[in-house]
């Protein structure tokens, strides 16, 4: 797993929206998931270089439902390395800053006066309302056009920053830019 982490981030596929485009390319039946062939494929297309044996068993402990289909969530969680404590706090923080219902979940509602748009080049150009350019933030946090649901969970989350927590070594430099976004 972990050279393929790796082999991923060398190819500048280190972040949720590029993993995200990159399953979808692999998926050539556009079922949503992938099979073993598909990712066998898509691996080796993406230049990783690992016997096909190995890509096989990496598949299959992938698998974690064991399906025979790989789900972007699986994927996502397996490449995924685990947020340390403070990163974790503060995304905490941040989904707290949001979730002004209370309810566990970030909705259009709840981003209502707290995520501004109106500087948005989209827009002040009208090409988008704000509820548009509010669904597409949120749908930043659900990637999986298949199960997206309108409404962000912490874990959901969570998997997002810790997908944009990869390209970021400092804790600090990290914490910071949670802090700016979410003015906490």
């Amino acid at each position: 797993m972990e050279k393929l982490r790796q082999q991923l981030l060398a190819k500048n596929v280190n972040s949720l929206k590029q993993l995200t485009r990159k399953f979808s390319q692999m998926d050539k039946d556009l079922s949503g998931s992938l099979d073993t062939y598909e990712f066998a494929a898509g691996v080796r297309d993406i230049g990783v270089d690992m016997p096909l044996n190995d890509i096989v068993d990496l598949f299959k402990t992938l698998d974690k439902d064991g399906s025979g289909k790989l789900s972007i969530d699986e994927l996502m969680e397996a490449l995924t390395p685990p947020l340390n404590a403070a990163r974790k706090d503060i995304i905490k923080q941040a989904f707290a800053q949001l979730d002004k219902t209370g309810d566990q979940k970030v909705t259009v509602a709840d981003l209502k006066g707290v995520y501004d748009v109106k500087s948005e080049a989209d827009f002040i150009s009208g090409k988008k309302t704000e509820e548009q350019l509010m669904t597409e933030f949120l749908n930043n946090f659900e990637p999986d056009e298949a199960s997206r649901d309108g409404e962000v969970t912490l874990a959901e989350f969570e998997k997002y920053y810790a997908g944009v927590s990869n390209n970021i070594d400092s804790d600090d430099f990290f914490i910071m830019i949670i802090k700016a976004r979410y003015k906490l």
